[in-house]
């Protein structure tokens, strides 16, 4: 079975098409010196009404309810494996969540409606983007905080983000992506923080994010934001025994 090794940040995934994976064998792949290892699994899939279905698995075999980045790399997927030649491409996530991906300046793009704000839970504000965000703007980052901050009950299958503003276009990012942990870059995060940004009238219509994957962009859109950013093809391998 022929798969792809992509990354995106350093938010890396192995990606399958038009194949199934046994939801038992997921965590192993991903499982870093023992296989190949990822933070994720992307299934993409052929779909009569859009450019491909995409399914999404973290790196502990549970399901993920959107992923910015992998929007990303579907977007590179598509534009350079499979060789399609449209300007955008349009993918349906999970069955349920409708996006709109594609390549411009270098960079690949996903373009989402904007995150909805749901309530607040201690100095925390909760966003939905097809999955639960909670971000907190600090003074600055520190990863032992926000890993202490995620074992609130209140954060469970929550994503938990720290933002530290460095001016009103710049800001430090980390996140604690649930099923995955500290990870390199998390898009949909990200969408999130600028919207949380927005919302406090901190930033203007566009922002770059410093993580730990690198520097990528979040932009306004009028109703909807865009996330840009870089992506890598790293290699293509088969699976030839038993995962």
């Amino acid at each position: 079975m022929i798969f792809y090794k992509l990354q995106a940040n350093g938010n890396d995934f192995i990606v399958f098409y038009n194949s199934q994976i046994p939801k038992k064998n997921i965590k192993n792949l991903c499982r870093n010196h023992f296989s190949i290892g990822a933070d994720g699994i992307i299934l993409l899939n052929k779909s009569k009404n859009y450019d491909l279905n995409m399914s999404i698995y973290n790196f502990d075999g549970s399901r993920a309810k959107m992923c910015g980045n992998g929007l990303k790399v579907a977007a590179y997927f598509l534009k350079n494996i499979l060789q399609n030649k449209k300007d955008e491409y349009h993918i349906l996530v999970n069955k349920n969540v409708k996006a709109t991906v594609g390549y411009a300046n270098s960079q690949y793009y996903a373009i989402l409606d904007k995150p909805k704000f749901i309530k607040r839970v201690n100095n925390y504000y909760i966003y939905n983007v097809g999955n639960i965000h909670a971000i907190k703007l600090v003074d600055y980052i520190s990863k032992s905080t926000l890993v202490n901050d995620k074992k609130n009950k209140e954060f469970d299958g929550m994503n938990v983000t720290n933002v530290a503003l460095i001016d009103h276009k710049k800001a430090k990012i980390l996140t604690f992506e649930n099923g995955v942990g500290i990870t390199n870059s998390c898009g949909s995060a990200s969408l999130c923080t600028f919207q949380y940004l927005l919302d406090l009238n901190k930033v203007e219509n566009k922002i770059e994010f410093l993580s730990l994957g690198g520097r990528y962009s979040v932009e306004k859109m009028c109703d909807k934001l865009c996330l840009f950013g870089r992506v890598n093809y790293v290699y293509k391998g088969e699976l030839i025994d038993e995962y």
